[in-house]
């Protein structure tokens, strides 16, 4: 992948994507410079140029020379420029409950994967996915992911992964070949064993017609990535072009993704680093989770938010002086990442394990 669009800008105002720096003579870097001949972290940049679509950076507020109301009105600016405003209108013709859900205490829950879809439409008939309890399963992984599906005749519970315990529901896609695809990450671990350990990450495909019986995909990761049943995972596909791309985070470093493409060829891999808080008290990476990826003619767009123990000291002994909790998680700062092409002729020199600080 490119690496995270968060960008340093200096006297030529350039663009600096990782360790590889390229000329965009449209940033609107002039308002975030700092002294002269020096550089400073931007909190938003909007740019044009050589692998640079309109991508924008990190959007705090502890770092940055503009005042909130010009980083609101920039925001303002490049939002407006991204899609046209029009009246939207929404009609609601039916709603029905699917199902019922047992919570599974084990940090997870149906719309857990809230950045993928669950829920996808081949012509006039309906999928979804869904999270059952299992009764008895210790947790973490005492969950089982199921598929439904609605035609004229109403909802019907198409499969279960009866065998296989996981944590987190199952994102879902759908390809123009009728390929009805299921990320899942199913537990190594022992049935009796309780707590965590390692999944290894599969996706299932039905047929939309349903002939035939529902294949399981291994995706050809890069090397042998440790994954566990907390996958933070994002499944997106470009419907049209029958291609997939699949996100699976690692600890607190980064994300492994894979790619498919229109031929059934693992097309791409490599990893997505995150991005470096080194303003932070004590400087770390920051783990970003619960993204938003949308896939189209091979461009790949990563939004998601940070998740990490609360890097301010001051501010993490105030909360547990208010909550009298330990736990306390950051959830303020958006990423953006993207990616003009994640076939594999950019995966060795882009992706794999090119550091992106």
């Amino acid at each position: 992948m490119v690496g995270w669009a968060r960008w340093e800008t200096g006297r030529e105002g350039g663009c600096i994507h990782g360790s590889r720096r390229e000329e965009s003579p449209n940033l609107a870097s002039k308002e975030t410079r700092g002294e002269p001949g020096g550089s400073v972290s931007t909190d938003f940049v909007l740019g044009s140029g050589s692998g640079v679509e309109r991508c924008f950076g990190t959007m705090k507020s502890e770092v940055g020379r503009l005042p909130h109301k010009a980083w609101i009105a920039l925001l303002g600016v490049v939002l407006g420029g991204l899609a046209p405003v029009s009246a939207l209108e929404v009609t609601v013709e039916v709603e029905e409950e699917l199902y019922k859900y047992a919570p599974a205490n084990n940090g997870a829950g149906p719309m857990w994967c809230a950045g993928s879809t669950s829920v996808a439409r081949v012509g006039d008939v309906v999928y979804a996915t869904g999270l059952e309890t299992i009764p008895g399963a210790k947790p973490l992984n005492n969950c089982r992911w199921v598929l439904w599906r609605r035609n004229q005749e109403g909802w019907k519970r198409l499969y279960a992964d009866e065998s296989g315990r996981t944590r987190e529901p199952a994102p879902m896609v759908v390809t123009r070949d009728g390929s009805v695809l299921v990320s899942a990450n199913p537990t190594l671990s022992p049935p009796d064993r309780e707590g965590g350990g390692p999944a290894r990450p599969e996706v299932i495909r039905f047929s939309a017609s349903g002939s035939g019986q529902p294949e399981t995909w291994l995706p050809e990761w890069q090397g042998a990535p440790r994954f566990t049943e907390h996958s933070y995972r994002s499944f997106a596909a470009d419907g049209q072009r029958g291609e997939w791309i699949l996100f699976q985070n690692i600890d607190y470093t980064h994300a492994e993704w894979v790619f498919r493409d229109g031929e059934g060829r693992w097309a791409g891999r490599g990893r997505l680093e995150w991005p470096w808080g080194a303003q932070y008290a004590k400087p770390q990476a920051v783990r970003t989770c619960y993204p938003s990826v949308a896939l189209r003619d091979r461009a790949v767009h990563f939004f998601g938010i940070s998740d990490i123990q609360e890097p301010n000291p001051a501010w993490r002994t105030f909360k547990k002086e208010l909550t009298g909790k330990d736990w306390d998680y950051d959830f303020r700062r958006l990423f953006y990442a993207c990616d003009p092409g994640c076939d594999s002729r950019r995966v060795s020199s882009v992706g794999g394990d090119r550091q992106s600080r």
